[in-house]
């Protein structure tokens, strides 16, 4: 049965719903009805009715939402053991009219055209850290082609948390998860210069960052780090900002738009101050998920779609228009390859509701990039699927024929002097058949639906090192193996192809569409599947790619079988890292069996030839389900992230035609990434203790290794404080790792201290710490504002750290100390007085909550009239704590210091938890303290009632409306969000039960 989350979980939800309601604010309040800010649960001559318990089954009770314009007569499910409350009575505020500019300020029209994005900056507090308009207009151009501008730096407008809102009915499908789009990781290489993507990146003086928040922002550091580095201004960039390369003249950005439908690269000159716009290449349809820059040449993987061109163009509007159009939201229709990125209900793009487009996945493409003289499409590789998925086989040599299905992994794996491209190859072989009753498909039609592409010309030529092997195909070696391997490898393959033209090609792909359905008992076939991996595999060079020959020879004890295998596996590849070229060997981490087993796969590739050599079992268990793996020139260590523990796997390369596992060890801590230099292995990750009172702590761990993969040492990070969390956990990129130093920045941030009354809440942290033969020793651990999403080692004295808002200079000065280069603190939410022209700007700090009282009644500029900051809890277990805005008073909700050590000591009901109050009345010059307490603690309560007011209890597909789009005659119905929540849980239940189960 589908059921909701709890009311808290549920809230997050409907935040996108509540968001649609905010030009409500810029209505008149003779209007607004309900929604202006002075809404308050009694009765017309205030008198009160009591509110208990919210959770208890209950008769109805009439209310009085009191308005500005008029009181509206409501029905409020009253729990029946209500003890009465007083309901203070306050006069209606004076109308004020909001301007559209302030709107702009909101989480509605997310999505801004060119050039409104630089007429909405001018709206924001820090606006004169954005670069000026740009005046070249392909970069407009591209801008259109990508949706728009994403208000990265949007500000909440906070409403009043005791106003309800209105539906037309009982919204009973918000309960529809969407699932976040796949994030593609990709390898890192050696031999020629190869570089993988990333949000930040240097030149020899210069620094850049691509921040979530103020866009592509460069650190001109070449009159010497600790020399005042100076910062460019903040270029938004249209679309989505996957990441970017950069080269001693160049910075390539990956954008996808919106719609994850089109995707471009844009090119920016560094040479000068700043960076200014040169060219951008746009690829319709084309999703970006991974990219390599081989020297000056750039390789770009994508995903091509087949798209609903009417579903696009009412998707396009939507953005725009920061509407949502739920009559749009619907799952996709049958056929294969549909991409599995998006959720059943559309995706979410921060705030807006945009409908599923129906997009069917085409192909995959390999694209090559010249960027040098300019930049420009060298030639493309086309990777088709392989097979068709019909589910609607009625005929038994259908069943029990052999089928074959190929995918491609989304991501690319490139070391040496190659690149690989991974297809996915599944098997389905026919075992036998069981008796079960199951509905068939008994009438199905298959279409055929036509599409054209264009791929470069493979021409084939003969490998220049080819030597005509003996009539038997096989070539004994005498002597040294690994010699002969050497001699007579290269000359194995006797073709290469080299790229020679493009041609369009018009084929067509199947749809299959079942027609009727049957209910019956017959023979269900049962299959056994065989997993297997291709590889295509591209050589880099002078300067080119050539594709090597889809053909692999054999070693059989010292014979080399010359045969024409395909270049395969068996099994899959999870991950960009589980393949890397060292040496003339190819080593592939394999996962077979459907995750019961991985094994490592030893290939040599000598020039244009590849061999297979031998297939390591490396685990015969169901583990290693977060396998982290790092080659060295004599080793490869793995280890799984098992939630307890980790187990080190040190694999000799004594032999590199025939690794051997040569030392397994176990180690209480969480292993997610491994890094090795030169005789220190090192590994990071966390581990979680239960510190003998009832509570468990998470701390982050940096564990120094040798070579032989023995633990040396560990460094603690986080220990003082409960909760550690950091992404180096989950992105590979985050960590770093200065070889040359032998230095590692690791960021994070924790939460709860354990010990100490002048200890913060909450603390972002950057830990910088040296390393020799496994031995950590810490050299500082220095507090920032935001946890740094990267850092960048400058020399032995500087590094620089990045995060969404600031840029900081870390430097040693008889210590280490921070310095903000880049500024770019924003409040995360703003508070329009309903009686005064000042605005409240709200922001959370590690410590505290600052509030500015700022003299502006539309933008978020303006005088600073007063502020204040009040501190913020040490530990939150029993309730959450926040902050509360109600018509013209601010208050925070803290839970009471040392009630509670556990979730063990909770209430039962959490509503009822020890919460202490600190609140604010807002006056048209400054903050005044409210002493009253019992006024405080019926905010809260009233807060904690969240009510949710409907005009047709029969509508079960409700939206949310508003107050002045109610009749006076309407019959309303108010509820508190739990109760609402109640309801709505048993009509999902309702429609989700089968008949028959009811």
């Amino acid at each position: 049965m589908a059921t909701l989350r709890d009311p808290k979980t549920t809230r997050l939800q409907t935040s996108l719903l509540r968001s649609l309601s905010l030009k409500l604010a810029a209505a008149p309040l003779s209007k607004l009805a309900a929604l202006c800010g002075c809404i308050l649960l009694a009765s017309c001559d205030g008198s009160s009715k009591g509110i208990g318990n919210p959770d208890t089954t209950a008769a109805m009770d009439e209310i009085t939402l009191l308005t500005n314009g008029g009181n509206m007569r409501a029905k409020f499910e009253q729990p029946d053991s209500a003890e009465p409350i007083d309901l203070r009575t306050i006069s209606a505020p004076t109308a004020r009219e909001k301007s559209d500019d302030q709107l702009l300020l909101s989480e509605q029209a997310r999505i801004l055209p060119f050039p409104d994005m630089w007429h909405f900056k001018d709206l924001l507090p820090n606006a004169e850290l954005f670069c000026d308009e740009p005046s070249n207009n392909k970069f407009a151009e591209i801008a259109e082609k990508l949706g728009g501008f994403n208000k990265t730096t949007s500000i909440r407008i906070i409403q009043d948390a005791t106003a309800p809102r209105f539906y037309n009915g009982f919204e009973v499908d918000f309960f529809k998860r969407l699932r976040t789009p796949e994030v593609d990781n990709s390898g890192a290489g050696g031999g020629v210069t190869i570089q993988r993507p990333d949000v930040v990146g240097r030149t020899a003086s210069k620094a850049f960052y691509l921040s979530d928040t103020y866009g592509l922002i460069a650190v001109d550091f070449s009159a010497g780090p600790l020399n005042n580095p100076m910062t460019s201004c903040s270029l938004p960039l249209p679309g989505t900002p996957k990441n970017f390369v950069v080269t001693d003249s160049h910075l390539f950005v990956m954008i996808n738009d919106f719609k994850t439908l089109s995707s471009a690269i844009l090119q920016f000159d560094i040479t000068q101050p700043g960076m200014t716009f040169v060219d951008a290449l746009l690829f319709e349809y084309e999703d970006i998920i991974d990219a390599r820059l081989f020297n000056d040449t750039l390789t770009l993987f994508t995903k091509t779609y087949e798209v609903d061109k009417e579903a696009e163009k009412r998707a396009d509007e939507i953005i725009l228009n920061g509407k949502q159009d739920d009559s749009l939201s619907q799952s996709p229709a049958g056929g294969a390859n549909i991409d599995s990125s998006r959720g059943f209900g559309g995706i979410n793009i921060n705030g807006i509701q945009i409908p599923y487009i129906h997009r069917t996945v085409i192909d995959h493409q390999l694209r090559i990039l010249n960027t040098k003289p300019n930049l420009e499409l060298a030639y493309t590789e086309v990777f088709l699927p392989g097979g068709e998925l019909d589910p609607n086989e009625t005929e038994i040599k259908d069943i029990e024929k052999t089928r074959v299905w190929t995918n491609f992994n989304s991501f690319l794996s490139a070391s040496g002097e190659y690149l690989v491209v991974t297809e996915k190859v599944n098997e389905r072989h026919f075992d036998f058949y069981e008796r079960l009753r199951r509905s068939r498909c008994t009438n199905y039609q298959s279409e055929q639906i036509p599409y054209r592409y264009c791929s470069t010309n493979w021409q084939r030529v003969e490998n220049p090192d080819y030597v005509e092997p003996p009539a038997s195909g096989v070539i004994s070696c005498a002597g040294s193996l690994w010699d002969c391997l050497q001699v007579q490898l290269p000359s194995v393959a006797k073709y290469i192809y080299v790229p020679d033209g493009e041609t369009c090609h018009d084929t067509f792909r199947y749809k299959y569409t079942c027609l009727s359905y049957e209910s019956v008992e017959y023979d269900v076939p049962r299959y056994r599947h065989e997993d297997y991996t291709n590889f295509h595999v591209f050589r880099f060079e002078g300067g080119k790619f050539i594709r090597l020959d889809n053909k692999l020879a054999s070693l059989e004890g010292k014979q080399i079988n010359v045969s024409e295998k395909p270049f395969r596996i068996n099994g899959t590849v999870q991950k960009h890292d589980h393949i890397n070229f060292s040496n003339d060997i190819l080593y592939v981490i394999a996962n077979e069996n459907r995750v019961e087993q991985f094994s490592l796969n030893t290939l040599s590739i000598v020039g244009n030839s590849a061999i297979f050599v031998d297939n390591l079992p490396l685990q015969s268990e169901k583990r290693y389900s977060n396998l982290s793996a790092v080659f060295a020139k004599e080793s490869i260590y793995l280890a799984d992230g098992s939630f307890a523990n980790s187990a080190m796997n040190t694999i000799s390369l004594a032999d590199p035609l025939a690794p051997a596992i040569d030392n397994v060890i176990k180690i209480p801590t969480q292993l997610e990434q491994l890094v090795f230099d030169s005789d220190t292995l090192i590994g990071v990750g966390r581990s979680s203790v239960n510190n003998g009172t009832q509570q468990y702590q998470t701390f982050g761990t940096l564990t120094g290794f040798s070579p032989l993969g023995e633990e040396v040492s560990s460094l603690i990070l986080g220990s003082d404080y409960r909760f550690y969390s950091s992404s180096v956990n989950w992105d590979d990129q985050v960590l770093t790792v200065d070889k040359n130093l032998s230095r590692v920045l690791i960021p994070y941030s924790v939460r709860t201290p354990l010990l100490g009354d002048e200890a913060e809440p909450q603390q972002n942290r950057v830990t910088l710490a040296e390393y020799d033969a496994g031995k950590f020793t810490e050299l500082a651990t220095l507090n920032l504002p935001q946890v740094p999403n990267r850092t960048l080692s400058i020399d032995e004295n500087s590094a620089f750290s990045f995060s969404n808002e600031f840029i900081h200079l870390l430097y040693n000065d008889a210590d280490w100390k921070t310095r903000a280069l880049f500024n770019g603190s924003l409040p995360e939410g703003i508070y329009y007085s309903r009686k005064f022209p000042v605005h409240v700007q709200a922001k959370t700090l590690p410590g505290d909550y600052h509030f500015k009282l700022i003299d502006s009644p539309e933008s978020a500029s303006g005088e600073l009239l007063d502020e204040l900051k009040v501190s913020r809890a040490k530990s939150n277990i029993c309730t959450q704590e926040r902050y509360l805005f109600d018509r013209d008073r601010v208050m925070v909700v803290k839970e009471k210091e040392g009630t509670y050590i556990s979730h063990e000591d909770c209430p039962t009901d959490r509503s009822q938890a020890e919460v202490t109050f600190t609140g604010y009345r807002i006056t048209a010059e400054k903050f005044t303290p409210i002493e009253d307490q019992d006024e405080l603690a019926l905010l809260y309560k009233q807060a904690n009632w969240n009510l949710v007011c409907l005009t047709d209890l029969n509508n079960n597909s409700g939206k949310l409306i508003k107050a002045e789009e109610i009749n006076q005659d309407d019959a309303i119905r108010c509820y508190t969000y739990t109760r609402y929540n109640e309801i709505v849980n048993q009509k999902v239940d309702e429609e989700t039960t089968p008949p028959q189960q009811q």
